[in-house]
């Protein structure tokens, strides 16, 4: 039996490891190491073949310590013209080029800067347009290639066992297939029912498409990984709600280790920490909430002055919804240069962020797991978090858990936090006797039982409400 593993969605991804491309990453490695390498392999789907293709566990290992493009913007400011301006953004010469011959042309004529910036709305209407299409055109082909009959699998043998850890739209439609033709057993891994239980924090076409994904996901797979309770009892009722056959299904606990590199930090993150700081380590989008925090500093400034307070750090990508909030920060006098975003920071600057932070926070409306938390608690650093989905599971009673909708009492929470300094150092005392920080080798070692069982040809269409081991 070989144990393949699909990288699709870690080996894909350009920037470095957050979230769901984090756990593919690590629990992949995590599982070659606790199995060897003579039975654990890697392979890529190719929706233009089809197919799977095997990669060199190389190119796995190259992605867990993938670095920021350099040519990319990845400090975000508040303002231009903040006097607490850490860094500037970096662009390419080119750009910056361009850049500056549009603000000297535009510098006489409103209706110019009007009009660029319309065409600059229609051009990211347009590639939001090609990206949806050529999704749904890659979905479409590579549904064609593996049903069409003529399939053939070059890498997958019978006996073998594949692991799925990622999101893949791309392949939950030939799981079935694969599980006929070629005679396999599958794993799969649900991270969360975000789509399904709010689709109004999503994508509409993620939210469209995630119900019939979920579906082909459960009937294709022998056994699914959920990464907390709260994913196991949200895909149970779902499962049961449809009134589909259900797998077996069973949870695996996240690791929080990230990799420490020898070495000073970049001069961006040493510059920001010279000063106190509050981090939130998210994409920002809406499901995250970053609003509550926005206006919890805003309220904060309003009390104490904008130059007492500490910064508030968000470190993610911007995502889907947030352009009005982000505006919001950008042009707001009371907050300007009180909240920084950051993003494609390396995981050297990450850990360097956590230990150095006064405390994080996490203020998310719905969470599968939460590995922030599971992060900051790591590194001894005190967490504020939403008691939403799964939050609870990750920090215990080691974090002060909060509606996250209740503005007040995060205002309070973070006043708090930030002036009783004895009360900070109780908790990071705290945590430091109490907290034991998983790593990524007990999913590894799990997920390598699940599948010598599979393969030993117990009875995978059993329903199960428990977990397979405890």
């Amino acid at each position: 039996m070989t144990i393949w593993i699909n990288v699709t969605t870690s080996v894909g991804h350009k920037q470095p490891p957050v979230g769901v491309v984090r756990v593919e990453q690590n629990i992949a490695w995590a599982l070659r190491e606790a199995l060897g390498e003579e039975q654990v392999r890697y392979c890529v789907w190719k929706a233009g073949r089809g197919d799977f293709v095997e990669i060199p566990a190389a190119s796995v290992r190259a992605s867990l310590t993938k670095k920021p493009s350099p040519d990319r913007p990845w400090c975000i400011r508040p303002s231009r013209s903040s006097e607490h301006q850490i860094a500037p953004i970096r662009f390419s010469a080119p750009l910056a080029s361009i850049r500056t011959n549009l603000r000297s042309l535009a510098r006489g004529s409103p209706c110019l800067v009007a009009g660029i910036r319309r065409l600059v709305e229609v051009g990211r209407s347009i590639q939001r347009g090609l990206g949806k299409w050529a999704f749904r055109t890659r979905m479409g082909l590579g549904r064609w290639l593996a049903t069409s009959g003529g399939y053939v699998c070059n890498v997958l043998r019978p006996g073998d066992v594949l692991v799925i850890l990622g999101i893949e739209w791309d392949i939950s439609f030939v799981l079935q297939e694969l599980k006929n033709r070629v005679g396999i057993r599958i794993i799969g891994c649900c991270h969360d029912l975000g789509p399904i239980k709010y689709p109004q924090y999503c994508l509409r076409y993620v939210a469209k498409q995630f119900p019939r994904y979920l579906m082909e996901l459960v009937a294709g797979c022998d056994a699914i990984a959920c990464v907390s309770e709260c994913t196991l009892r949200d895909l149970r009722a779902e499962i049961e709600r449809l009134g589909i056959p259900v797998p077996r299904l069973f949870t695996i606990r996240l690791g929080a280790d990230l990799p420490m590199a020898a070495g000073s930090p970049s001069d961006l993150i040493s510059s920001l920490t010279e000063r106190p700081y509050v981090l939130f380590v998210s994409t920002i989008e809406r499901r995250k909430n970053h609003e509550v925090l926005y206006r919890a500093f805003h309220r904060l400034a309003e009390i104490h002055g904008r130059d007492r307070l500490p910064r508030m750090v968000f470190v993610g990508s911007p995502g889907w919804g947030v352009n009005d909030l982000l505006n919001d920060i950008k042009l707001d006098p009371v907050t300007k240069g009180i909240i920084v975003q950051l993003h494609q920071v390396s995981d050297h600057d990450l850990c360097v962020l956590y230990q150095k932070a006064l405390f994080c926070v996490f203020p998310s409306l719905y969470e599968g797991w939460g590995l922030p938390v599971a992060e900051a608690l790591g590194f001894g650093t005190p967490v504020v978090c939403s008691d939403r989905g799964s939050l609870p599971e990750v920090g215990g009673d080691l974090v002060e858990y909060l509606d996250p909708w209740d503005l007040p009492a995060w205002v309070h929470a973070i006043e708090r936090l930030w002036l009783d300094g004895d009360y900070r150092r109780r908790l990071a005392d705290r945590i430091a006797r109490e907290y034991r920080m998983e790593d990524w080798s007990a999913a590894g070692t799990k997920i390598g039982r699940i599948a010598s069982r599979l393969e030993a040809g117990s009875d995978v269409h059993v329903v199960s409400n428990i977990h397979l081991e405890t």
